[in-house]
């Protein structure tokens, strides 16, 4: 079965699925990471007190090839977006008021631009209902 998408148990990396808002993407290159705050350690002269903990925007990124029937301005001022990935091993990735961050450019000989949703809500965990 050439070219099937659905994860098998030793799948961990390629093929994904990429949606915006429910609308499914061609994609590659695709990255994410997790908003989770970042933390370091606080150091004085006379010892480490403890550590400070900071928010940390998490992000979706990939490059979208172009096609007939949507907008690439479009995409490129999404803002409030809802942005899920299908991780080759069946695992999906979910972001939710994410904003368009990279500057959208496109790669005519290829068909392709890059995009970079960022926010406070991109985790890996099963939302709850």
């Amino acid at each position: 079965m050439s070219g099937s998408s659905a994860p098998t148990v030793n799948r961990i990396a390629g093929i994904v699925t990429f949606t915006i808002g429910g609308t499914p993407y061609n994609a590659s290159d695709v990255t994410w990471k997790p908003s989770v705050p970042t933390r370091s350690w606080l150091k004085d002269q006379t010892g480490i007190p403890g550590y400070k903990e900071m928010p940390e925007t998490g992000y979706i990124s990939g490059t979208l090839r172009d096609a007939q029937g949507f907008s690439v301005a479009a995409i490129a001022n999404k803002t409030n977006a809802t942005v899920v990935v299908q991780q080759a091993n069946g695992k999906p990735v979910y972001g939710s008021g994410l904003v368009n961050t990279e500057a959208t450019e496109l790669n005519t000989a290829e068909g392709q631009f890059k995009v970079k949703f960022e926010g406070p809500d991109v985790t890996d965990e099963v939302p709850s209902v």
